[in-house]
């Protein structure tokens, strides 16, 4: 696996390696860490890295938050944790749907977030779809939501592609749920990492479908999504 850190000052991004680095051999062996000075001479290798460190201020107007937006805007879904200096920040990272914030004055939580992070990697769930011709299983990420149409059940992944399979989709809830989904519309089930807008009428996911929340189910909605962001963010 590959981990990037872009950081402007030498000394900050010394230290963050060795901290990166530290933790990193108690959990793989095999593994790179880049370190880049500047954001641009990132840009080559923004879908080859699997995790990024930014920090939030690059200097000279740059800062990570933007950083981020390209990374996303590219179809990378590598992890995104800000090390700032200014934790009145984080509020921002919610449009990139950042996994953690570090205050740089406690690096040692470096090594918590990737030990939290591996964790949730190995414990990523494959979630079956009964087709026609057998079961296919995905993995929990790369759903962004399913729907029911016609007595049938459509998986909206990731790449664009739709694939049906059989079912009923409050079966189905009642099957996935304890993986970070959820039923909001008698017609829908979200992934709820994959929500990146929401209020009581509607949510808009990470490629940009909005998706109807009708009433009966938004209270239920607005809890789950809440002890979901507390699970998977700081």
């Amino acid at each position: 696996m590959t981990f990037g850190i872009v950081e402007d000052e030498q000394v900050w991004a010394e230290q963050i390696k060795q901290e990166v680095e530290r933790k990193l051999f108690s959990l793989m062996s095999d593994f790179k860490v880049l370190t880049f000075n500047n954001p641009e001479d990132a840009e080559e290798l923004y879908e080859k890295v699997d995790f990024w460190f930014l920090d939030v201020d690059l200097g000279k107007g740059k800062d990570g938050f933007a950083l981020a937006e390209k990374i996303k805007r590219r179809g990378n879904d590598a992890v995104v944790c800000f090390l700032t200096s200014h934790v009145e920040y984080a509020r921002d990272g919610y449009r990139v749907s950042a996994y953690r914030y570090i205050d740089k004055s406690h690096l040692e939580e470096i090594g918590e977030a990737l030990e939290t992070w591996m964790d949730s990697e190995v414990k990523e769930k494959d979630i079956p779809c009964q087709t026609e011709s057998g079961i296919i299983f995905y993995r929990s990420k790369r759903i962004l939501y399913i729907e029911t149409e016609r007595r049938k059940l459509k998986y909206h992944l990731d790449d664009g592609k739709c694939v049906v399979c059989t079912g009923t989709l409050s079966k189905t809830a009642e099957q996935i749920e304890q993986h970070g989904f959820y039923m909001i519309h008698r017609s829908f089930i979200i992934n709820l990492q994959h929500v990146r807008k929401a209020d009581s009428r509607k949510v808009t996911l990470s490629d940009g479908t909005i998706i109807p929340v009708s009433r009966e189910h938004y209270q239920g909605f607005k809890e789950s999504f809440f002890y979901w962001r507390r699970d998977h963010a700081v």
